[in-house]
């Protein structure tokens, strides 16, 4: 089932599809609602931190504008913690220079995304690190990205300057 919220003007939040089983959505559009803040519920956030399916995200207020602030509000509001995240162990957080990774289980790395709230991915490092040098990046909270062979992890991050 495909889920388009389009054009709404005075929406705030999504609590209204929380009971929607997550695993019958295979599209997700999100778009044009001025006034919608709250995302963050739980079905909508793992489909997005499940690549479920496709989703399109814009053009809404802030927290629900792309994909990673609405992950980021999930994470921060508890409705889960980041899929199984001791798999990695992602330090220290707040982080100022270089940014550790500590891979627990020697999964298979992929890729390292580093993204700002915005979307835009600002770092990327295609081979694995234990470091990885941010003093280019500003401070604020951004999103660490780890995609293995079979899943991709996501933490968010502080940094301080």
């Amino acid at each position: 089932m495909d889920i388009y919220i389009y054009h709404n003007s005075s929406l705030t939040s999504l609590v209204g599809i929380q009971n929607i089983d997550v695993g019958t959505i295979t599209n997700l559009f999100i778009e044009h609602n001025p006034s919608l803040s709250i995302c963050e519920v739980e079905n909508v956030c793992n489909f997005l931190d499940h690549s479920m399916g496709s989703e399109f995200i814009s053009h809404n207020s802030v927290g629900c504008n792309n994909s990673n602030q609405i992950l980021l509000a999930c994470e921060s509001s508890g409705i889960y913690n980041d899929v199984e995240i001791t798999d990695f162990s992602i330090y220290p957080n707040p982080l100022q220079n270089d940014l550790s990774i500590k891979n627990n289980y020697n999964l298979q790395i992929e890729g390292i995304r580093i993204i700002n709230l915005q979307g835009h991915v600002l770092l990327r490092a295609s081979n694995y690190y234990e470091k990885i040098d941010i003093t280019n990046l500003k401070a604020g909270y951004y999103i660490v990205e780890i995609n293995t062979t079979e899943k991709t992890f996501r933490q968010s991050i502080l940094v301080n300057k």
